[in-house]
């Protein structure tokens, strides 16, 4: 792995940002905006959020899902025996995978690729639950099954509340300031200091054994690696592509099946030169891919600096805000790093135009919403960007990831 570019401490802040990401979830969904059985077995404490940070979290999974799924049904009428990637970086706590498995809409391998912290911790929650096994095994697992693994193990032994939410969320009781951040492809947010029980040992007792073709071994990286079915959970240092790499290739990755790589809140983490190292080489060597980012944007007008501000106060710096600020910059950066189209849209596009009208009209029913001010502004400074290289896969998933206003570029400067 390449040398640490930031200091050990930094990184397991980093990392740990996944807690809080979670448990902001997860407090999405007990209000009703997301549906999501699995979360509750990674996450140990409820904490409710407020309506801004619940609907927040609705726009940001509806669209991230919406896009993964368009992709796997696109990538599915590709042919090629209907193989389908997808590569989560940073993938914190995320349950995309166990969602889209309970579905039957998994991609034929799904790679989940973060620090070793959290792959340890990942890692022993699956051993704990034979549910999530069986669901990385191949079997459907219902929400009912789900439920009782939650009740029988009073919870999942993973993320817990530092008491206070998001550090990047705690600005919005300021006069017009909010906002949404970092968590890997499942988080966003941060505590300002770790968890203290985010490493205790679990409630729930460890599965006696692993369910039949799930294996879990230790890592030279100080992580633990999981692999069954279409899983792979990988330990990586996402600054070192070769490294990275090096890991899928191990995995069991394909460089000639279509694939997705996803990143939520990490490409920003990372020096400006590093996350250009990472596009690059996935629209390089997987000729038929997309990239899907979500991250902040627009570091420049007050809301922007505090949000900053914000955030290095805690130990977290978003390396990667200033080099990529807004819409137009986080368009070209994919073109110029080789994919011949990308659409970027910021989340109040994605909210009004994009999410489903009778979705979005039941959320808005779920709880008194006063802070539409704050929305609009957190809202403005986050985008989903969609880059596709190969046509093939634009006409389903870059429609995803597009709206009348967002904008979109190909590689001919067209739009």
């Amino acid at each position: 792995m390449a040398a640490p570019v930031v200091s050990g401490d930094a990184e397991t802040r980093v990392a740990e940002t996944a807690d809080d990401a979670a448990v902001s979830k997860l407090s999405a969904i007990r209000s009703g905006y997301v549906t999501d059985p699995f979360l509750p077995l990674f996450v140990r404490k409820h904490s409710r959020r407020s309506p801004l940070i619940n609907r927040g979290y609705f726009a940001r999974v509806a669209a991230v899902d919406a896009i993964l799924r368009r992709f796997i049904v696109t990538a599915r009428r590709l042919g090629a025996g209907g193989g389908a990637q997808i590569v989560s970086l940073g993938a914190g706590l995320d349950t995309s995978f166990f969602k889209l498995a309970a579905d039957d809409m998994a991609p034929t391998t799904y790679f989940e690729v973060d620090f070793p912290e959290v792959t340890q911790r990942k890692a022993a929650i699956i051993r704990r639950h034979r549910v999530l096994q069986e669901a990385i095994a191949g079997r459907r697992v219902g929400a009912a099954e789900v439920a009782a693994a939650e009740a029988a193990g009073a919870g999942g032994g993973g993320a817990t509340d530092s008491g206070a939410e998001s550090p990047m969320h705690s600005h919005a009781r300021r006069p017009g300031a909010a906002a949404l951040g970092r968590g890997g492809s499942g988080g966003v947010g941060g505590a300002a200091h770790p968890p203290a029980a985010a490493a205790a040992p679990a409630a729930a007792p460890a599965a006696a054994e692993l369910a039949p073709g799930i294996t879990m071994r230790a890592n030279g990286a100080g992580g633990m690696d999981v692999s069954g079915g279409g899983y792979r959970l990988l330990t990586a240092d996402l600054r070192d592509v070769a490294a990275l790499q090096g890991v899928l290739t191990a995995a069991g990755i394909q460089t000639g099946v279509p694939t997705l790589f996803l990143s939520e809140c990490v490409l920003v983490y990372l020096e400006p030169e590093d996350s250009c190292a990472i596009i690059a080489w996935a629209a390089a060597t997987f000729p038929t891919s997309a990239f899907v980012t979500y991250e902040q944007i627009r570091p420049f007008d007050a809301f922007g600096q505090i949000m900053a501000r914000n955030l290095e106060d805690r130990g977290y710096t978003l390396r990667g805000l200033h080099a990529f600020p807004d819409i137009a910059a986080q368009t070209a950066r994919y073109r110029e790093l080789g994919y011949a189209r990308c659409t970027v849209a910021d989340m109040n596009d994605v909210y009004y135009r994009l999410l489903p009208r009778a979705e979005v009209a039941r959320v808005e029913r779920l709880e008194i919403f006063d802070e539409v001010e704050e929305w609009h502004l957190m809202s403005a400074h986050y985008c989903i960007a969609v880059a596709v290289n190969d046509p093939h896969l634009a006409a389903g998933v870059a429609a995803a990831g597009s709206s009348s206003s967002a904008s979109t570029a190909t590689a001919s400067g067209s739009g």
